[in-house]
């Protein structure tokens, strides 16, 4: 049987070890499913990241954007005006030509409607649901606002960030419970309670619907008001973003905004549709080094957000890593010094729970020769390869890569190797088994240094 073991696992590791390697020299992915690690920093910072939501979150609700609402008011005042066939093919051109005033949101309603009575009814239907679309689920709050209203009820999220004009989660908020502080205008932003001090906060960067004021053209959007700056410069500084449904655009003020925070404390994860985001996120995530992170949509980025910091409450706060992931961390947190703390914590926390789930003394029965055969002995060898996987994809990687002097490599393997003592009997093949572990550590570690030309990572 030992013999037969022996070989099969020597072949394993060899193929195991080699396959861990070649992905080690792999550029890095940034798609390796970012989810879990900010799952993992929303659970352990309840309030460290605020969530910023464009028009895309909203549209899958039913709700038209501004400049949608401004081309369809066009629309009418033209049909009022008998010149609806001129301005069907551009209400936006007619607009300029019938007035010698370029169409934004606030000369359009004043033409429609003169008194703010008048202004909400006209704006109403845009906005809020009819009985019908009520039943239908249309312009209601979507999953997604669900989602982050439940995580801002668990504390979890403290600041929403919005360019709509809409309500909806405001009304998701408060079906949890949630009474947020809106702030939609420059007098708000400063008079405004400070928003670590309040349980949940909505900015509005863009304005209300049921506010004439709403900036929804180019030049519009090309600036905010200083007070307004004030407040997204001291977010942008303080807080982890979390970026869904926005393209950035038209949004040069909001685009501003990211490149004037010189202080980032945390991340920004960036939620996009498709391979890949527009050219003018790409640009943004670049200069502020985000996460970007594909998805089918909004609704189900927020509920498995959502799932997975609950499945965190529900089991300790484990970290739900996985080597592919333990890879792409590594590299990204070798690029930069500036990650060093974060590295060592990873890969300390990584190694304290691989050797909790080794050493158990349940797994060390004193007599277990009469019930272990070959294959359970396999199942047990397996069992151990498995536990090991993401240590090792870690320690492969960074033995790879890393040029510093750091000691984080040689610590881990020094602790998978010196399992706990066993008092009384026990039943010696499956003691002896603890040292595959370290083996494997040292075999992958030390294969990856040479690889890499890397001295300073090689075992002793």
């Amino acid at each position: 049987m030992r013999a037969g073991f022996a070989a099969a696992t020597l072949a394993g590791l060899s193929g195991a070890l080699l396959n861990l390697v070649e992905h080690a020299g792999d550029a890095y992915n940034p798609y390796v499913d970012p989810t879990l690690p900010l799952a993992f920093s929303v659970h352990s910072g309840p309030g460290v990241y605020a969530v910023l939501l464009g028009s895309g979150v909203s549209r899958a609700a039913g709700i038209p954007t501004g400049w949608e609402v401004t081309l369809d008011l066009i629309s009418k005042l033209a049909a009022m005006s008998g010149k609806a066939q001129e301005a069907e093919a551009d209400p936006a051109a007619w607009f300029r030509g019938a007035y010698g005033e370029e169409p934004d949101y606030s000369r359009v309603v004043d033409h429609l409607a003169a008194t703010p009575a008048d202004r909400q009814r006209l704006l109403q239907g845009y906005f809020e649901p009819t009985e019908e679309e009520q039943e239908e689920g249309v312009k209601t709050p979507t999953e997604a606002h669900r989602a982050i209203a439940h995580l801002a009820a668990k504390g979890y999220v403290k600041v929403v960030v919005t360019t709509n004009f809409d309500k909806l989660m405001e009304r998701a908020l408060e079906a949890e419970g949630v009474n947020p502080v809106v702030v939609s205008t420059p007098d708000a932003a400063e008079g405004a309670p400070p928003v670590q001090h309040a349980d949940c906060t909505i900015v509005k960067v863009h304005g209300d619907y049921l506010d004439a004021r709403i900036k929804n053209t180019p030049a519009e959007l090309a600036s905010d008001d200083p007070r307004m700056d004030i407040l997204l410069d001291k977010i942008f500084s303080d807080y982890g973003l979390i970026v869904c449904g926005w393209s950035a655009d038209y949004d040069l003020a909001l685009r501003e905004a990211f490149k004037r925070s010189r202080t980032r404390r945390y991340g920004t994860y960036w939620v996009h549709l498709g391979n890949e985001p527009g050219e003018a996120a790409r640009d943004l995530i670049s200069f502020i080094g985000g996460q970007p992170v594909r998805t089918s949509g909004a609704d189900a980025f927020f509920g498995e957000l959502l799932d997975r910091v609950e499945s965190l409450e529900e089991y300790g706060g484990s970290h739900p890593l996985t080597a592919p992931l333990a890879v792409a961390t590594v590299k990204r947190y070798l690029s930069e010094d500036r990650h060093r703390i974060r590295l060592e914590d990873l890969v300390r926390g990584e190694t304290e729970r691989l050797y909790a789930e080794l050493f158990e003394p349940e797994l060390y029965p004193a007599d277990a020769s009469a019930g272990m055969t070959e294959a359970g002995f396999s199942r047990r060898v397996e069992g151990y390869r498995r536990r090991t996987e993401v240590l090792l994809a870690l320690m492969i990687t960074g033995c790879y890569y890393d040029d510093a002097e750091r000691s984080i490599w040689s610590d881990a393997l020094e602790r998978i190797a010196n399992p706990p003592m066993i008092e009384g009997r026990f039943y010696k093949p499956l003691f002896q088994l603890r040292n595959y572990p370290a083996l494997l550590l040292l075999y992958g570690s030390g294969i990856a240094a040479m690889a890499g030309e890397r001295r300073t990572c090689r075992p002793a």
